[in-house]
């Protein structure tokens, strides 16, 4: 599933340059061998990273709920960030039925995030999924929607349907 989930990029652009774009299935190792794994690899593999993507944030702590790990996570974030002026992206879950990051490391994520974006399934087209600026420090967008096509690629869906307008 990683492999086909990395390959979609070169699928949707052709003209990334493989040396400028690094993924890794990290599911093997131990919370803190990611971490590990991470920083070294931004240290010493990457001459200027310019984005990262950890889909999966959760899986850099043993317990959401731990402050003490959360709260050492997310100054890694951030040190990461000074460090190599690069954005971040994080995926976290939300708490089952709410719409509450899950536990202390998604409320100190949340208190840290330049821009919190929310994606849902849609309650009307089933095929599409709805994505919501629900906070921004910087340029919030507005909401829409998009759908994988029968090549597994993400295409935007014109003409939002929402029942409250």
């Amino acid at each position: 599933h990683c492999q086909k989930v990395f390959k979609r990029v070169y699928d949707m652009d052709s003209t990334i340059d493989p040396g400028s774009y690094h993924t890794f299935g990290l599911r093997a190792i131990s919370h803190k061998e990611r971490i590990q794994f991470i920083e070294h690899y931004l240290s010493k593999k990457i001459d200027t990273p310019s984005l990262v993507i950890i889909d999966g944030i959760a899986d850099l702590v043993s317990d959401v709920n731990n402050i003490e790990e959360t709260n050492a996570v997310v100054q890694k974030l951030m040190e990461w960030s000074a460090k190599y002026n690069c954005h971040i992206i994080n995926v976290i879950h939300n708490n089952y039925g709410t719409a509450k990051m899950t536990g202390h490391l998604g409320s100190f994520l949340e208190k840290k995030c330049e821009t919190h974006i929310e994606l849902e399934a849609n309650t009307v087209n089933k095929e599409w999924i709805t994505v919501k600026c629900k906070r921004s420090r910087g340029y919030a967008f507005e909401t829409f929607s998009f759908k994988v096509n029968e090549l597994g690629l993400p295409i935007m869906v014109e003409n939002l349907y929402d029942p409250l307008k």
